[in-house]
């Protein structure tokens, strides 16, 4: 496609396409159309059989999001982060607003983000660690939050010795890599 406007037309067209087939009683199937610009129609290119034929595949940066519904009340209630834990971990920690909306995505994470700050210094560090080599971690072995292979003490052992300039970023990202695999501190 080749303008947003060509986009729209397609997107339309294959609304009305598909409401047409539901109501005539036949099946949506899956597939791979394409978008006919002159005649304003779009044309089956090839069939899917399930869902991977379309090439899904898990982004290891995207953190996953955890919906509990119960006891909550319209949308308000089912997010595990409120605007209070977010606006704390901003103030209390100078921590970025993005990253705190991460950090207090899960119950587990905050705590976990909250124990490491309180053993380290520089909080931004420990978020930067957290939401990004950690989570990414967590996301590629499907681990769950709550079972994070690194503790807080080794997690800060290491950006110790990174801040004090024994290890560089590149060595430290190694060693973090070690201690997720292996379960060792850093020395």
């Amino acid at each position: 496609m080749n303008s947003f406007r060509n986009v729209q037309r397609a997107i339309e067209y294959e609304t009305d396409r598909q409401v047409r087939v539901l109501e005539e009683g036949g099946k949506v199937v899956q597939e791979t159309r394409l978008w006919d610009e002159p005649r304003q129609i779009t044309h089956s290119m090839r069939g899917k059989e399930e869902a991977h034929d379309y090439r899904y595949f898990p982004d290891p940066d995207l953190v996953p999001i955890e919906v509990d519904r119960s006891g909550s009340s319209g949308s308000h209630g089912i997010c595990p982060n409120s605007q209070r834990q977010t606006s704390t971990l901003v103030s209390q920690y100078s921590v970025r607003p993005y990253d705190s909306e991460i950090l207090t995505g899960s119950r587990a994470l905050a705590d976990y983000f909250e124990a490491c700050a309180a053993l380290f210094p520089d909080a931004q560090k420990v978020s930067n660690w957290v939401t990004g080599d950690l989570l990414r971690s967590l996301n590629q072995d499907q681990s769950a939050r709550e079972q994070c292979p690194i503790s807080p003490e080794k997690l800060v052992s290491m950006l110790r010795l990174l801040e004090e300039g024994r290890i560089s970023r590149r060595i430290a990202q190694g060693v973090f890599e070690e201690i997720v695999s292996y379960g060792r501190g850093a020395r």
